[in-house]
């Protein structure tokens, strides 16, 4: 028999492998009020997605964001991308739902 600890189980319904952990030093994400969670991201070409445990894979709290490629797709230039949007998107997000 194989143990899965509950943090686990929680984040296999949530999201999908592609979202990764952001580090537990990394204060500066807030928590969901809902779940309890910081955020777990998924960083590709073309978007940036931030989603806690609410929800399921197809729904819940999420936060998103244009990724690097987008960014230069819109601007023609790679140093124009802002790597804290995302994080910011996402703390304005969980800022909404404490109202």
């Amino acid at each position: 028999m194989v143990y899965i600890d509950d943090d686990h189980w929680r984040w296999m319904h949530a999201t999908i492998d592609s979202y990764k952990p952001i580090g537990e030093t990394d204060k500066e994400w807030l928590a969901c009020p809902l779940c309890g969670v910081r955020p777990r991201v998924w960083l590709f070409n073309n978007g940036e997605h931030a989603k806690c445990c609410c929800g399921d894979i197809y729904d819940g709290a999420e936060a998103r964001c244009d990724g690097a490629l987008e960014t230069f797709h819109k601007t023609g230039r790679h140093d124009q991308h802002d790597f804290d949007a995302l994080r910011r998107a996402w703390n304005e997000h969980v800022r909404g739902l404490e109202s």
